[in-house]
């Protein structure tokens, strides 16, 4: 038997979402429906850190920055108290890793950036040519896998 958990590079998560003109109503609704559409968070779910994580990413105008600076912004749109800052600060470097796996931002060092596929600066542009790339990979390893699976059980 394969171990198919060492096998997993990347999962891909889009989800085909209605764009009503409700979701243009507010950048929160706006937010969530970025959030949901990419698989950062599934609907219906309660959590919501992560649209205040991703809201300070998409309003970022500096960049590099580092997960303090994201804790830091973060705090102040929720308007936390200083006790509740070390979760906060936990559950920020969660979501920038997720997405950095998912091919949103990359890290270095302790430095974070918009992944720019193709030299652009539209970080939805950069995600879209970046997950075609993986995309086409993958089809192609599942032809591959298909052919020999046809040519091997006939």
């Amino acid at each position: 038997m394969l171990p198919e958990a060492d096998l997993v590079k990347k999962e891909i998560i889009l989800r085909d979402l209605v764009l009503s003109s409700e979701v243009k109503i507010s950048h929160k609704k706006q937010i969530r429906w970025l959030a949901i559409s990419m698989g950062l968070i599934s609907p219906g779910e309660s959590r919501t850190l992560v649209f205040d994580v991703f809201e300070v990413i998409l309003g970022r105008l500096e960049f590099p920055f580092t997960s303090d600076n994201i804790v830091e912004d973060v705090c102040k749109l929720q308007k936390t108290k200083k006790d509740d800052e070390k979760k906060i600060d936990k559950a920020v470097r969660y979501h920038l890793t997720r997405l950095v796996k998912m091919g949103f931002l990359e890290r270095n060092k302790r430095q974070y950036n918009w992944l720019r596929a193709d030299m652009t600066d539209d970080p939805i542009e950069s995600l879209k040519i970046k997950t075609q790339k993986d995309i086409d990979r993958i089809f192609k390893n599942m032809k591959s896998v298909y052919s020999s699976y046809k040519i091997g059980n006939r």
